[in-house]
């Protein structure tokens, strides 16, 4: 079956045999309804994956780079372009804990988590806990930002540099998740 046929495959098969489905009794087609769904949620986790994986790929790689420079910008107490720019990559982490804390937010507001991030879709197609995948990366993500701030940025710019995150963050965030992001990616 074409992939493009696989969703709706699996809609009309739902629709027409719901009952069935629900309480797991013989229906006809319901090997292949059970292989194709299988099929689909094995795609759709490698293509939820892609999203987190790039983003804590470029943040390590800026921590690998940053941390190659760490001696330098301590004998120095100054941040090249070369390092601010690592520093920048590095904290593609803080997607991770950005997602964790807005949705530990929304958690409080309404009572639960949203459940269209990418990590609550990998824990579900995953069969974990749903937050489990958000907990684990925002808690690395956390410890690294921690390390920039306490170990890497020189401390007389600590403050300018938490504030302008504090801000930059903020504004990032509802730029891309409220204005531009759902003008290029509706």
């Amino acid at each position: 079956m074409g992939r493009h046929k696989t969703r709706p495959f699996i809609d009309s098969t739902y629709s027409k045999y719901y009952n069935q489905i629900e309480s797991d009794v013989d229906f006809p087609g319901k090997k292949r309804f059970i292989q194709t769904q299988k099929e689909y949620t094995k795609d759709r986790f490698w293509i939820t994956l892609g999203g987190p994986l790039q983003t804590m790929l470029t943040g390590t790689i800026g921590l690998v780079l940053l941390i190659q420079q760490k001696r330098k910008i301590a004998r120095t107490n100054v941040v090249n372009r070369y390092q601010w720019f690592t520093i920048f990559l590095t904290l593609f982490w803080l997607r991770q804990l950005a997602n964790f804390l807005v949705g530990l937010l929304i958690y409080f507001l309404h009572g639960n988590f949203p459940e269209r991030g990418d990590e609550f879709k990998l824990a579900y197609y995953s069969i974990l806990p749903t937050e489990s995948i958000g907990l684990m990366t925002a808690i690395i993500a956390l410890l690294i930002t921690l390390f920039i701030t306490f170990k890497i940025i020189p401390s007389d710019k600590r403050l300018t540099f938490i504030t302008a995150g504090l801000i930059g963050g903020i504004v990032g965030y509802n730029f891309w998740l409220l204005w531009f992001g759902p003008l290029v990616m509706p």
